[in-house]
């Protein structure tokens, strides 16, 4: 027998298959590696797809196909071999796919562990880093009927005509606006959890309700400056029938006239520069205050120096402020006596812009009292109500005074005490 034939039985007769058997696998065979290739194919499309499926589910899907397709491949092992050669192209392929896909899910589901503990590391850093302004900021928003309602700290989003109340809402204000400035200033990006971006988003919307809310209220100081301003111009009307008829005449209450201007000063505060109806009503009160100078003069032997009535600790220091203020707006003019006429200091506190851009609100409080002083300029003895004031300042003291002349009055020397 021809020795090339004698080699091929005995390689058949030992079950390896010679390189021209290699070309084709038996069916069964074919069969279950297509099998595999369906089972694989899935699995690689869905590792690769752009899905919104979870990441976790695409790499379960890969393992478990994998899985499923080395079955497969050992089951081909098992029940056929002898029938097929290991060394097969589309098997040594098959092989590999599978090898490729483990590794491909492997390599996910460690970058996917990596993913979540530096996402386990981020929140924790995100907590420690938002924990304290949510602290800060969340009781300003929590609102009546919720659970931690602190009425001490609630933004109240809306101005109300109530004085002490407002006086309160004006402080948690304060406080909160500043609370949200320093947490925008501080940028936590990615450090600020969902959490406290929520509650930085409802302050701050809470806030511009707010300065919205005490706008309109500024408009409806303006109606009612405009009707007091009214009163007292129609009083002064009435006065000067009286004087020309050579009937008792009287004098305009101070206080009325200052209140008007507090009024409209507030409403000043909150609207644009340049307002004329503010500009209008300060000209108004102005010649308020020479009729009411005008009347006064007329009765100057009746006009006195009002008694000290304050006995606070800073009365010379404050008294020798007010003295100040009349020589800068006085030059030339020298003090006789001055008085302290308030018997305490009163506190108001406002909205107002921070600069002349008008871009943001800030929150002032300021305390005032009214001092007399008593002053020769020239031949002229004069009397002037100056207004003395301090504003509070972000520590918690008081700032340094300054003031204003409200009234100039002419007064016999005598009648100063």
């Amino acid at each position: 027998m021809h020795s090339s034939r004698l080699w091929t039985i005995l390689l058949t007769g030992l079950g390896i298959m010679t390189a021209s058997a290699q070309d084709k696998l038996p069916s069964n065979v074919s069969f279950r590696l297509k099998e595999a290739d369906r089972i694989l194919a899935r699995a690689e499309r869905a590792l690769e797809s752009n899905s919104v499926a979870s990441e976790e589910w695409k790499i379960e899907t890969a393992k478990t196909a994998a899985v499923e397709a080395r079955e497969k491949m050992s089951e081909i092992e098992q029940r056929y071999a002898g029938q097929y050669s290991p060394s097969h192209p589309d098997i040594v392929a098959m092989q590999g796919r599978i090898a490729k896909l483990e590794a491909a899910a492997g390599g996910r589901a460690d970058a996917m562990q990596q993913a979540q503990a530096a996402a386990g590391q981020q929140a924790a850093a995100a907590g420690e880093a938002s924990e304290p302004w949510l602290a800060r900021m969340r009781p300003h928003v929590i609102g009546l009927g919720q659970s931690s309602h602190d009425p001490d700290k609630y933004l109240v989003s809306s101005a109300t005509q109530d004085p002490a109340e407002m006086q309160k809402r004006l402080g948690i204000y304060a406080e909160a606006s500043a609370a949200l400035a320093e947490y925008k200033k501080a940028g936590l990006g990615d450090l600020a959890t969902d959490d406290l971006k929520q509650v930085a988003a409802l302050l701050e919307n809470a806030l511009v309700q707010f300065e919205s809310s005490c706008r309109q209220y500024a408009e409806q100081d303006l109606r009612d400056a405009d009707a007091a301003i009214g009163r007292l111009e129609q009083f002064i009307r009435e006065q000067d029938v009286n004087m020309a008829s050579k009937e008792t005449f009287l004098f305009p209450e101070r206080d009325q006239i200052g209140n008007a201007q507090e009024i409209v000063d507030r409403a000043a505060g909150l609207l644009k520069t340049g307002d004329q109806r503010i500009n209008a009503m300060n000209r108004r009160i102005e010649n308020l205050k020479r009729a009411d100078a005008r009347l006064r003069a007329a009765r100057i032997a009746e006009t006195r120096m009002a008694p000290d009535a304050y006995a606070g600790a800073d009365a010379a220091e404050l008294k020798k402020s007010a003295g100040q203020f009349v020589l800068r707006a006085q030059p030339g003019a020298r003090v006789l006596k001055t008085a302290i006429i308030s018997p305490d200091w009163k506190q108001e506190s406002a909205l107002e812009w921070t600069d002349t851009t008008q871009t943001a609100l800030r929150h002032r409080t300021t305390r005032s009292l009214t001092a007399q002083v008593a002053g020769k300029r020239n031949a002229d003895t004069l009397l002037y109500t100056v207004a003395v004031s301090q504003d509070l300042q972000a520590g918690g003291g008081w700032g340094p005074t300054y003031g204003h002349i409200m009234f100039t009055d002419p007064i016999l020397e005598a009648n100063v005490p």
